[in-house]
């Protein structure tokens, strides 16, 4: 995966429709914890390349976060905003209720 000319690619190809997917379910998790109470101002979109290599270390495209998979601990823990045990576990609770967040 890398970026060109603005747009991430696989192999020359443009994934602007992954892009769009990742925006849209970061968004929908946002949306879900506010529901349920829990206040939290962004939520990150996140790309994760299992089978395919990501050009550095880690790429951005607009606001969405694309990173190999063994670099996706690292983006988890090194995060600006901290959240607490029980922060934590409330969205862990939230976000594991069965509904299901993909739009398609």
């Amino acid at each position: 995966m890398a970026v060109e000319k603005g747009r991430l690619t696989i192999d020359g190809y443009d994934r602007a429709g992954w892009l769009r997917q990742a925006t849209a379910e970061a968004t929908a998790v946002r949306g879900r914890l506010c529901s349920e109470g829990i206040d939290v101002s962004w939520v990150t979109a996140v790309i994760v390349a299992v089978g395919a290599g990501v050009a550095g270390s880690r790429v951005e495209v607009g606001n969405v976060k694309v990173v190999s998979a063994d670099r996706l601990c690292n983006l988890i823990v090194d995060r600006r905003v901290i959240l607490s045990d029980s922060q934590r576990e409330r969205c862990v609770a939230v976000l594991s209720s069965g509904s299901r967040l993909i739009h398609k």
